[in-house]
């Protein structure tokens, strides 16, 4: 048990791995491949109907997906920092700092809920495989607590 709380750092470096992984797809890809889901949850047409029936509304969609790209790149990187120079050390501030990911991904699960979907179109599958990530992490962060607040010996 002490072996695997001292290594729950290797989750949130995969985590950040995958982070920039997807960030770089969306980045050469502009969204096609990644969003398809979301695409037909909003507007309730595939990607290949919306570029026939309003191609600038689908290059604004393909550079908002590259513009998330850039964002991935850059959160995964930073998660990446301080999971390698902080919460691999014990440091608590890396600690503190990693639940941003978890309020993160609940959001956007809240944000995907809040938006009204196309007529006759489930949300996106993505908004609940994040927040289901994001809750995974918030069990690790609980469980690696003790790492980062050791109790105080009584002698």
């Amino acid at each position: 048990m002490a072996w695997l709380r001292q290594h729950t750092w290797w989750w949130f470096a995969l985590l950040a791995g995958t982070t920039v992984v997807v960030g770089v797809t969306e980045l050469a890809s502009g969204g096609p491949i990644v969003t398809i889901d979301n695409v037909q949850a909003l507007t309730g047409m595939t990607s290949v109907e919306l570029a026939a029936n309003s191609s600038q509304a689908y290059r604004l969609i393909e550079f908002n997906v590259r513009v998330e790209g850039l964002h991935l790149i850059l959160v995964g990187a930073l998660v990446g920092a301080i999971v390698v120079y902080g919460f691999r050390h014990d440091r608590r501030w890396a600690w503190w700092t990693m639940w941003s990911f978890p309020i993160y991904t609940v959001s956007l699960l809240v944000l995907n809920l809040i938006v009204k979907t196309a007529p006759g179109q489930a949300p996106a599958a993505q908004a609940f495989t994040g927040a289901i990530v994001g809750m995974l992490s918030a069990v690790i962060l609980l469980y690696s607590a003790p790492r980062f607040f050791p109790r105080k010996s009584r002698c």
